[in-house]
């Protein structure tokens, strides 16, 4: 009685095992991550900015209506944060696990000897010592057993080894996902001048560089990333006589001799006054284009309280103006636009991606598998041997076709990919540089991934 309970549970813990490395499983876990990313693609995301997520939330609230409360609800706004995403990707990492300690089961069961049950294939008639040498020849790892009667091949343990490790860095890739969200921080758009020191969100200071050789040192921990530069003026007037006069950048700010005025891709235009005088000058980008430090400019002079337009010129380098016999300069220089972050999970992300594109190419190039050949008075094989030494099916050379034509751009697929977000994670510190190319081709590998598994 009480071995029949120890064997009713084993075989339910069996089930319980099928079940989670089912690759049907996997397959439809995948085809849900792909759809967490097609959203990132139809469904504009909250930008990091409090002051622009304020602006943003009104415009979308136009946009999709009585529907947004319920969106924003499931986090279709903000998807990294979404508890759609989250638990798929938990439910992925489950699947990943699982699928390495079988693979790695797989791996070490394969290393013996295992007597073929299937029903075989004829062979043409070659010596089995042959065959043994023509498919070493091919990459396989033939072995002769009971009296040279029987061979056993397959791509032991590369092929197998490369299957187990393709689930081990996806693993380590959710890994830097966890620890990067759970005890790093990154902060985008920081704005300073060079030989200026900026405040990190850590409290941490950075001396800028003047952006030839990067951003500046970073402190211990954190990564620096150049994003862009912008202009950054300097705004000087004087009288006919050379004497200085007050300039005022809003109503009620300090009346000053010089004001530093910065353009952001955010706030595009910016003013300074000269109240004594009754000038007000207005300086904005020449172009429709992405701001950057040598941009022309646009200065426009007008006068108050009339807004009379006094004088328009674009600018390119340094300017001065003359109007009323008051003497205008306006000089140029720039800032640096750069994105800061302390990621503890960015080596896992690495060594994930890395892991994951080597081991899908060498599954490119050797399937897992193995099969029998059989040699006796009625000059049975089994299982998928080269074509001159079977009389191999036509089913079975259009599967095996098949799976070459499938699996081959897979692979190459996901090694492109994976190269993809380690350019991107060297050079901004995040997978995802939000390119629409890079979300595409990532939500085609995982599609492609996943009808591979169903199938």
């Amino acid at each position: 009685m009480m071995t029949t309970e120890i064997e009713g549970r084993h075989n339910i813990w069996r089930i319980l095992w099928s079940r989670a490395t089912s690759s049907r499983l996997l397959g439809a876990v995948l085809l849900l991550l792909a759809i967490c990313l097609a959203m990132f693609l139809f469904i504009p995301q909250v930008p990091s900015d409090p002051q622009e997520a304020t602006v943003w939330m009104s415009q979308i609230q136009t946009r999709f209506g009585s529907a947004t409360g319920l969106m924003d609800a499931l986090g279709l706004f903000s998807m990294w944060h979404s508890p759609l995403l989250r638990l798929t990707l938990a439910v992925l990492a489950f699947i990943l696990l699982v699928r390495t300690v079988d693979s790695a089961g797989n791996v070490l069961e394969r290393r013996r000897l295992v007597e073929d049950t299937g029903e075989g294939i004829p062979v043409s008639g070659r010596d089995l010592g042959e065959l043994e040498s023509h498919l070493r020849r091919r990459g396989y790892r033939p072995r002769l057993f009971w009296g040279a009667r029987i061979l056993q091949a397959d791509r032991w343990p590369w092929a197998d080894i490369a299957e187990a490790a393709v689930y081990l860095g996806c693993l380590f890739l959710l890994l830097g996902f966890v620890v990067g969200d759970l005890w790093g921080w990154q902060e985008g758009s920081i704005q300073g001048r060079p030989v200026e020191m900026v405040v990190l969100p850590d409290g941490q200071e950075v001396l800028v560089a003047d952006g030839q050789a990067g951003v500046g040192e970073a402190p211990p921990g954190v990564r620096l990333y150049l994003q862009g530069t912008g202009p950054e003026l300097t705004v000087e007037s004087e009288t006919a006589g050379g004497s200085p006069l007050g300039l005022q950048q809003a109503p009620d700010g300090v009346i000053s001799t010089s004001l530093q005025l910065r353009l952001t891709e955010a706030v595009a235009d910016t003013y300074a006054a000269i109240p004594s005088v009754g000038l007000v000058i207005r300086i904005v980008p020449a172009q429709e284009e992405s701001l950057e430090a040598d941009s022309p400019l646009l200065v426009q002079i007008f006068r108050t309280p009339s807004g009379e337009m006094a004088q328009e010129v674009v600018m390119v380098g340094d300017t001065s103006l003359f109007e009323d016999d008051i003497h205008i300069t306006v000089a140029r220089s720039y800032y640096l636009v750069f994105s800061a972050s302390n990621d503890p999970g960015y080596w896992f992300k690495v060594i994930g991606l890395i892991v994951t594109a080597i081991s899908l190419l060498i599954q490119t190039i050797w399937l897992p598998g193995r099969f029998w050949v059989r040699r006796d008075d009625t000059g049975l094989g089994g299982g998928e041997l080269p074509a001159d030494f079977t009389e191999e099916p036509k089913s079975e050379q259009v599967s095996r076709m098949s799976n070459l034509v499938f699996f081959v751009p897979l692979g190459v697929l996901g090694a492109f990919v994976a190269g993809m977000a380690i350019m991107s994670l060297a050079r901004t510190g995040s997978i995802w540089n939000g390119s629409v190319l890079q979300v595409g081709l990532s939500m085609l590998l995982i599609v492609w991934a996943a009808v591979w598994m169903v199938w």
